[in-house]
């Protein structure tokens, strides 16, 4: 095997192991940096919130005109 291509995976394999495990950091610095004005309307999905993390005061219920 090449030289070249072992040093490749090893990197490769540590940089996604080091991704994993600073996972939990980053989320958790993203969430106490990340202010609700800087998230665009409508882009949050309901795999990005955690189970029972969203209350009733935090729900509104806007109407809008028929067919919209």
């Amino acid at each position: 095997m090449n030289q070249y291509y072992v040093l490749g995976v090893v990197a490769f394999a540590s940089l996604t192991i080091g991704a994993f495990a600073a996972s939990a950091e980053l989320r958790a610095f993203a969430a106490a940096t990340i202010s609700s004005a800087e998230i665009v309307d409508e882009s949050i999905l309901s795999v990005d919130v955690k189970n029972g993390e969203i209350k009733g005061p935090d729900l509104q219920v806007t109407l809008s005109p028929a067919g919209r």
